[in-house]
């Protein structure tokens, strides 16, 4: 008798365990979950890979700077973030759970980021900057005539207006309005090119513009 009831403790024990671990798993998946303009996005650990990876393309480097989404195991404290704004790195906006969209200098020595509570640093691809206003999108919306659409483009922080609205103007798109002290351009395009335009690497986002205005 002794010896199933202490069988049956041991796996009750056991299972509590699991559970127990499956659950913290579970829960620790979830906070590494980015929130963005288009719902939830979960992404691989990747930083041993960036350290040794050149994926920098030429038509996404600004005055020296590329950008990136930068994710930490744990919120970083003021001091963490001190430490790698001292090698260049620039803070430019927040995304639940503890990233951040920043710029980093190509002169940047990777190795200096190590043992700094970094989990993962990815380009920002085209399908995290676009607004759920877009990917499901009604037609009924009076920023779509016809076959076009009008749009809010916003740029990076640390890009300058003027030269972000130039390689607008090289674009197709007609620039309808320009709102430079909150780094957004309202412009026309053809609902096919959202896409396009959303992968422009010096957008950070994307969204139908407002009926009104």
């Amino acid at each position: 008798m002794k010896k199933k009831l202490a069988l049956f403790t041991f796996l009750v024990t056991l299972s509590l365990q699991f559970l127990v671990g499956n659950m913290f798993a579970q829960s620790f998946s979830a906070n590494q979950r980015l929130i963005l303009q288009g719902g939830e996005r979960w992404i691989p650990e990747n930083f041993e890979n960036f350290l040794i990876s050149d994926d920098v393309q030429l038509d996404e480097i600004f005055e020296g700077e590329y950008h990136r989404i930068l994710q930490f195991f744990q919120v970083p404290t003021n001091r963490e973030k001190a430490e790698l704004e001292n090698l260049g790195i620039k803070f430019l906006d927040y995304f639940p759970h503890k990233a951040f969209i920043v710029s980093i200098p190509l002169t940047l020595n990777k190795a200096h980021l190590k043992n700094k509570n970094i989990r993962s640093i990815i380009r920002m691809d085209g399908s995290m900057k676009i607004d759920k206003s877009l990917t499901d999108l009604k037609l009924s919306h009076t920023s779509v005539q016809g076959k076009n659409i009008n749009v809010l483009l916003r740029f990076f922080k640390n890009i300058p207006f003027q030269l972000a609205k130039e390689r607008i103007r090289e674009t197709n798109a007609k620039i309808v309005k320009q709102m430079s002290s909150s780094n957004i351009i309202k412009i026309q395009i053809r609902i096919d090119e959202i896409d396009k335009f959303s992968q422009l690497p010096y957008v950070s986002f994307i969204i139908i513009a407002p009926e009104l205005g």
